[in-house]
């Protein structure tokens, strides 16, 4: 297996330019995408795109009681 990520077709240029421009923290991003974070950083600076800052997911409890506060908000 190479060091190489797979390369980036068009259509993955323009949902990670979608999922930028809706607020999306990089953990997300990167999940959704199936890529790491750093390869989403490294992809969205290469396309002069500026990722969200903050919203990290907090890990155990801490992160279920404050998704469930902003979920409960959006409702």
């Amino acid at each position: 297996m190479s060091l190489a990520s797979r390369p980036w077709t068009a259509h993955e240029d323009m949902f990670l330019r979608q999922l930028v421009a809706a607020g999306k923290h990089v953990a997300a991003i990167a999940a959704e995408m199936t890529r790491s974070e750093a390869t989403i950083r490294s992809h969205a600076a290469l396309l002069n795109l500026t990722l969200a800052k903050g919203q990290r997911w907090l890990k155990g409890n801490a992160g279920r009681k404050r998704r469930r506060r902003e979920n409960d908000g959006a409702s």
